[in-house]
Parts: C-alpha cells; structure tokens; sequence
C-alpha cells in the first residue's frame, strides 16, 4: 500500500522558522477514510495505478512510484479529488506542495479550494529570504526552503508531500 505524508506547517511568526512536527505516514485508505465511503472505488484505482519498485534507492525500501499513477487520468483525478473533498471546509490558507511532487498535486488541490499555492524547494533553489527545515526519511535526512513570509501565523496550511518510499526503520 503507498504511503502519502501528510503534515500541518506550523509558522512561527516572527522568528521565522518553520516547524514540521513528526508524524507517522498515512496510507491513502487512512488518510481517506475519515470523510470516504468504505466502499469508495476510487482507493483501489488509485492503489492500483501506483507502481512498486523494491530496493530503490537502496535495499530494503519499497518505492511507491506516482508516475504510472498520474498516466491514468481517473486515478490522478480521484487522488485529487480526494484531498479536495477532505480539505474544502477546513479554512485552508495556503497550500505547500514539497518538490517535486507536492508540485503536481498542490496546486490543482489549491485552486479547488480557494487557497494559495507555496512550492517548498530544496536548498539554495529559492532566490529571496527563506525558512528551512530539514527533516527525517527512511533512508536519509534531506531539508526544505520556503520563501519567508508566504505564510503568516493566522494561516492555516497544508504541506502536500510526496509518495514515499516504504520498509524503512
């Protein structure tokens, strides 16, 4: 089963500094099963439709691949729909979508709900100020930039993450 991250950004006003709180990753069936019929079609399709490479990057891991996904257009339209129907009354400012594939499901989620998009790149990508995080993966640490000020301390926001990879300590 492909794991999606899912985290709330909290922005810490004045100082700056962005902080990502540690969270287990979601499956799609969780992350949509508060608001989706258990018998809901579009989970399989969408489960279906992603691709499972082991060992990549390393031993041990069980990639979930996005691009086989995003070639069946009712899987990708599903999958968006899904985040749209859990996050339309939720007073979402402003949606963060993490390079690179927080790049193609943010900005259709952020248009839908009426909030802004706010890429979050990896280092020295950004030309202005920027607040940073650097953060855990199965297999390594990695960080991430944001454009200072994008995101003010009366938001609420939604970073979209990536697929990741599984079977990781």
């Amino acid at each position: 089963m492909d794991k999606m991250r899912e985290i709330l950004l909290i922005y810490r006003g004045s100082t700056g500094v962005a902080t990502i709180p540690k969270r287990k990753p979601m499956s799609i069936v969780h992350m949509a099963s508060s608001n989706v019929d258990n018998t809901d079609d579009r989970i399989s399709r969408i489960s279906s439709s992603i691709r499972v490479i082991p060992n990549f990057p390393k031993p041990g891991i069980m990639f979930q691949d996005i691009t086989t996904l995003l070639l069946v257009p009712k899987a990708f339209k599903d999958t968006i729909d899904l985040f749209v129907e859990r996050y339309k009354d939720k007073n979402i400012n402003v949606v963060a979508g993490v390079e690179t594939r927080g790049f193609i499901f943010g900005p259709p989620i952020a248009l839908a709900i009426g909030a802004k998009f706010a890429p979050m790149r990896k280092p020295k990508k950004l030309p202005e100020e920027v607040i940073s995080e650097e953060y855990s993966l199965e297999y390594g640490t990695d960080k991430i930039e944001m454009h200072a000020g994008v995101v003010h301390p009366v938001e609420r926001a939604v970073v979209v993450d990536d697929l990741i990879a599984t079977g990781g300590p």
